[in-house]
């Protein structure tokens, strides 16, 4: 009777001991598994090199954040950051007592153009260009429907400003 009790003993003891290192083997595999997703993550973004510092490297080379209506550019290095502000009122320009006849840079114009001395629409105009790879005349086109930036800020139009650094 003493004997079987041992036996039985033993073999218990040996189930409960091959039973628990298959837990730990698993725990042990997890924990490796676990560490080596951390370490790859493809939504992780990695650089081997700074930002370009140059006057419009914020363009090129910044991680943009916001939500269209504020926003901030930021780029550089290790040991310095940049940012770069968007605020949506950040513009030169606008409708101002000394620019009564201020059009926010648009150009009056009934929407037609001369081709070939027909009026068409400047629209179809603009498309049959850049159809026929004619980019020069579709872009002579587009300004006629917006204008042309005025970086002097004389016509009121104005342009974007930059804030921050």
């Amino acid at each position: 009777m003493i004997k079987k009790k041992r036996v039985l003993s033993a073999i218990l003891a040996i189930s409960m001991l091959l039973s628990t290192g298959k837990t730990i083997f698993a725990l042990e595999n997890n924990v490796q598994d676990n560490t080596a997703s951390k370490n790859h993550n493809d939504l992780r973004l990695w650089y081997d090199s700074p930002a370009e510092d140059s006057y419009n490297g914020w363009e090129k080379w910044s991680l943009p954040i916001g939500n269209g209506y504020m926003g901030a550019s930021i780029f550089g290095g290790v040991e310095y950051e940049r940012v770069q502000l968007n605020e949506k009122t950040l513009w030169s320009g606008g409708p101002s007592e000394s620019r009564s006849d201020y059009s926010g840079g648009n150009i009056a114009s009934n929407g037609t153009v001369k081709v070939n001395g027909i009026d068409v629409p400047i629209m179809k105009a603009i498309q049959d260009a850049y159809a026929r790879g004619d980019t020069d005349t579709a872009n002579s086109l587009c300004n006629k429907l917006t204008g042309v930036s005025d970086d002097a800020g004389t016509k009121g139009y104005g342009y974007y400003l930059s804030y921050g650094n």
